[in-house]
């Protein structure tokens, strides 16, 4: 496999007089250089061939790792236990298998991506043979914006109602209200994919404080914009 230390599977002693052969148990994604000799019947030698060499098909890949980098880019990178002759990795959309790119190394950086969406792939190595099996395929979310402009639209005895801009959110975003009567306890108080949003059964004779967050598909929240408060009257 290096070009120096040879070896010898098939010595002249197990009598082989047919011009092809199958070698087992080689290792993937290697390259293998192999010599050949003859033998006349008193037993001589003769020069070896010129040397050949070939490559096995790359090893499997386990499934990639995918870290969210922002609301429109994710970082992906997985093992290369495909073998040592591997010259580049394809990387594969999950759900048609559209190539997305040849990489060079074990990662990939995927770019112009949607807020909160779903995006998905499957990795397989090439070598000078071929490729090797796809990996598992792997999915992240990206992050989903925050949202931004909170103010108080409507608010009565018990109930506030609040909206928000959800800027370039998609459709399915999650928005979640959090309340508190005294501006550092909060808890969670209801969700929805979008304003307005009416908050109900509130205490009465208090302040109220109310802050927004948005959750991606994979449960990741952003930051949270400006704390609202308003007195409802009892």
């Amino acid at each position: 496999t290096d070009g120096a230390v040879l070896q010898t599977p098939i010595p002249f002693a197990n009598g082989l007089i047919a011009i092809t052969t199958t070698f087992f148990g080689l290792q993937a994604g290697t390259t293998y250089q192999f010599l050949v000799a003859s033998q006349n019947g008193d037993l001589a030698p003769s020069d070896t061939s010129a040397q050949a060499s070939t490559q096995t098909l790359p090893g499997n890949i386990g499934a990639p790792a995918g870290m969210v980098l922002w609301t429109s880019s994710i970082s992906w990178t997985w093992a290369n236990t495909a073998g040592p002759a591997v010259s580049f990795f394809r990387v594969f959309r999950d759900t048609d298998g559209a190539v997305l790119a040849n990489a060079g190394s074990p990662a990939f950086t995927q770019t112009g991506l949607v807020p909160d969406t779903r995006y998905g792939i499957r990795v397989a190595a090439y070598d000078g043979s071929g490729s090797g099996a796809l990996s598992p395929p792997t999915t992240a979310f990206t992050r989903a914006f925050a949202p931004t402009g909170s103010s108080l639209a409507a608010v009565f005895v018990d109930s506030i109602t609040v909206a928000w801009n959800v800027g370039a959110n998609p459709a399915w975003t999650v928005y979640q209200a959090e309340t508190s009567t005294d501006g550092t306890n909060f808890a969670f108080a209801a969700s929805t994919t979008g304003p307005p949003l009416t908050l109900t059964d509130l205490r009465g004779d208090s302040t109220q404080y109310l802050r927004l967050k948005a959750v991606n598909g994979g449960g990741v929240s952003t930051d949270y914009d400006v704390t609202l408060s308003t007195w409802l009257r009892g």
